[in-house]
Parts: C-alpha cells; sequence; structure tokens
C-alpha cells in the first residue's frame, strides 16, 4: 500500500506543478474549447476538439501539445510523448518559457510511461539550461530512485531541499520514499505524513 500511496503523492505533486505552467499561449476557436474539455477531464473530447481546431488551422504547437496531454489523461503515454516531441519540434530555435513547460510533460510522460531514463535525460538537460530548477531536481530524484540510483536520488532530494527548505509538500513526499530512510526530514514533517495517511497507514 505504501507504494501506490507514494506513486499518488508523487503524480499528484507533478501534476499541480504542471498545472502552473498550463497557461502557454493564447487560445482561441477550437483550442480554447478543446483546453477547456482537459479542465473537465474530458480527454476524449478534448481531442475530437484538437482535431478540429487542427482541420481550422490553429496554432499546431498548442494543438500538439494539448494533444499530449489529453493523451496523458487516458494514460496513453507513448502517444503523450510523441505529441510533446512534435510540439518542442516547432520551436523556432530560440528557448522560451513554453519549452521548459514541454520538457517537464515529457519527462513526465516518459516517466509514467516506465521511460525513467529518459525522463532523467530530459529533467537534466532542463537543469544545464537552468540550474536553479528546484523542481527538476525533486523531479529527477524521483525517477533516480526507479532507476535504483540511490546516491544520485539523494543528492537532488538534497539539493531541492537546500533550494526551498519550507516547501512541506516535498518534504512530505520525500519523508514517504521508504527507500531514502536517512533523507533530512523532520520527525515532526514524518508524523503529519503518517496522520494524513499519505504513507499508507495511519497514526
Amino acid at each position: 500500500m505504501l507504494k501506490h500511496s507514494k506513486i499518488a503523492l508523487i503524480s499528484a505533486l507533478i501534476l499541480l506543478m504542471l498545472l502552473t505552467v498550463s497557461g502557454c499561449g493564447k487560445k482561441t476557436g477550437k483550442l480554447q474549447e478543446a483546453f477547456g474539455l482537459i479542465e473537465e477531464m474530458n480527454y476524449q473530447g478534448a481531442l475530437e476538439a484538437f482535431e478540429q481546431a487542427s482541420a481550422e488551422k490553429e496554432n499546431k504547437r498548442l494543438i500538439a501539445r494539448g494533444k499530449g496531454i489529453a493523451y496523458m489523461g487516458l494514460a496513453m503515454y507513448d502517444e503523450a510523448v510523441e505529441c510533446f516531441l512534435t510540439a518542442l519540434g516547432g520551436s523556432n530555435g530560440l528557448v522560451q518559457d513554453v519549452d521548459f513547460d514541454l520538457n517537464y510533460y515529457l519527462a513526465s510522460a516518459y516517466s509514467h510511461g516506465g521511460r525513467f531514463r529518459e525522463a532523467k535525460d530530459v529533467y537534466t538537460a532542463i537543469l544545464d539550461l537552468r540550474p536553479k530548477e528546484k523542481d527538476a531536481f525533486f523531479l529527477r530524484g524521483n525517477v533516480e530512485l526507479e532507476l535504483d540510483q540511490y546516491t544520485e536520488a539523494k543528492a537532488d532530494f538534497d539539493q531541492a531541499v537546500s533550494m526551498d527548505p519550507k516547501n512541506y509538500d516535498r518534504l512530505l513526499a520525500m519523508s514517504c520514499q521508504n527507500r531514502m530512510p536517512d533523507l533530512p526530514v523532520s520527525a515532526d514533517v514524518t508524523d503529519a505524513c503518517h496522520r494524513e495517511f499519505l504513507c499508507g497507514e495511519s497514526a
């Protein structure tokens, strides 16, 4: 039960992080409708709206990005990866916020699809360009755990904590990493994790 609770918590934290950057680009017509359907978690309907947006020759990059998000909602991670790669391929050569947004989505799709090495490579690429991206350190640490790279994971978690020591959601997530017993998480945080059943057990 601990394993499933940990995965659910990490997925929720990834989703929360991604939603903070989900508003990239101007959306009009069918695109606006499609993204509205995503917010309603009507992913199949969103895909149909994106196809209509494509037929009406709306923004190709936003369409590919949106289809990737919809495919993730349907747990179709390989399809999501292809859409995010297509959207990244539409770059004008200048690295912008939307490119980081897309890379976070791409890494999440890789991770959810069990392609942890590819996910790590994407997070590393993000950090090469933005070495202060604390979310990338935290998320890379999680995929390193899946790769049994415990030393690297601990280093990334330590870095994430040092950059944002009062992010209690992140501390709760790390306190639930039962394979990392020596993480610098206080007893109060661990107790809170148990009280909220985040580790799959009651206090």
